[in-house]
Formats: structure tokens, C-alpha cells, sequence
């Protein structure tokens, strides 16, 4: 369970997220990046300003029962990369959505070495769906940062348990 471990199996879960704009967006986001080879689940932060509308504010991970677009979401990978590779990565972050109570709608996640470098990690990876606890109507593109927070035991298949909002 190393932090520098590459991979390429890298499945994400969105915990959290607070966003909103008039115009001018900003959003704080929380992910949980989970790989199997790496045996580890890390918590990233997102930060992002933009353009965008409306907002929203969700952070209760739904089980996976509830069909294909569940908690957890694989991504294709550009190149292997560690923990430590996504920490400080620059990102772009896509989302529309709504709802009262479930919140759903698509959210698409980038991350690149350096700021407007071609070379990505991973690029406009769908990793959107339900999210409950939350209510609001908005879509944002942002442009931010990565970064590691702390080592997470949310992972594929458990419901989440008590650190999901942590």
C-alpha cells in the first residue's frame, strides 16, 4: 500500500461537493480514488473557478444497488500514474445536474501533469451519477487542482460506513 505504486485500475468515487456560480463558478469537490493493484483508497480535494450557473451541495454516497450509474465509477487511464503523480496535477471538472434529496447528472474529470499540457493522466472521464443528500440545479466547468488529502477505507463494495464525509 504504497503511495508512489503506478497503476492503470484506478476506480473514483465523488463524496462531496459544494458549487456554485452567476457567471463566475467556483466549486470544492471530494473524490476517493481507489486501486486495487495499489491496494489503497486516497481522498483528493478538488478546487476549481470557472464559468457556470446555479449550484448544488451533495455528499451522501448512494449503495451500488441502485443500477449502472452507482458510487464508483472506472476510469481509463493515459499513462499508469500514482498517488503521488495526481497530487498537484492541474484539472478540468464538467458537471450539469439537479435534484432534491437525489441529486444526478453527468461529471466529467481531467487531470494533467502541467497547467495546459497535453500530457494527461487521465482526460473527460464520466465518473457522474446519484448522489443523495443534496439539493440544487447547476452546471459548472471549472479549471483547478488536485490534491491528496489522506488514505480512505471507502472502497468498491462497501457502503461507504462512517468516513465517507470525512
Amino acid at each position: 500500500m504504497a503511495l508512489d505504486t503506478k497503476t492503470d485500475d484506478w476506480q473514483v468515487c465523488m463524496i462531496l461537493n459544494a458549487a456554485a456560480g452567476a457567471g463566475i463558478a467556483a466549486g470544492d469537490f471530494r473524490f476517493d480514488f481507489y486501486s486495487a493493484k495499489a491496494n489503497l483508497t486516497a481522498r483528493f480535494k478538488f478546487y476549481g473557478v470557472g464559468v457556470g450557473a446555479g449550484g448544488n451541495l451533495s455528499g451522501v454516497v448512494l449503495p451500488a444497488t441502485i443500477g449502472p450509474f452507482g458510487p464508483w465509477s472506472g476510469i481509463t487511464c493515459d499513462e499508469q500514474f500514482s498517488v503521488w503523480d495526481l497530487n498537484g496535477c492541474w484539472g478540468r471538472l464538467s458537471t450539469i445536474g439537479g435534484g432534491m434529496g437525489v441529486v444526478f447528472g453527468p461529471m466529467m474529470i481531467t487531470a494533467a501533469k502541467r497547467f495546459w499540457s497535453t500530457t494527461t493522466l487521465f482526460h473527460s472521464q464520466n465518473v457522474g451519477g446519484f448522489g443523495g443528500g443534496g439539493a440544487g440545479v447547476g452546471g459548472e466547468v471549472l479549471i483547478g487542482g488536485w490534491h491528496y488529502s489522506t488514505l480512505s477505507h471507502n472502497q468498491p463494495g462497501s457502503d461507504g460506513g462512517d468516513d465517507t464525509m470525512a
